[in-house]
């Protein structure tokens, strides 16, 4: 799923749960507080591949090593946005 589409998705179907709602609430505080850590998660995201439709590709057995390699690199920049995060935690 492209990642604008999971935004419009959070935003057209809010979630109930009141610790679901309070750990996003969490997240938009530590970003209006880090601006530094903001851009980095938004440079982080901007390089990832679209991890969802490079699955699809692979599943349908249309994808190839490209696949593989920008599932990689992606979850290589998940895991350091995640580190960047909890450093500002």
């Amino acid at each position: 799923m492209d990642k604008q589409f999971k935004l419009y998705d959070y935003l057209e179907s809010p979630s109930t749960n009141i610790d679901t709602i309070n750990a996003r609430l969490d997240l938009v505080e530590l970003f209006v507080n880090n601006p530094d850590v903001l851009a980095d998660v938004r440079n982080a995201l901007k390089k990832g591949a679209d991890i969802e439709r490079c699955l699809q590709r692979l599943s349908l057995n249309r994808g190839g090593p490209r696949d593989l390699r920008a599932i990689a690199q992606s979850l290589q920049l998940a895991a350091a946005f995640d580190t960047t995060i909890f450093r500002t935690i």
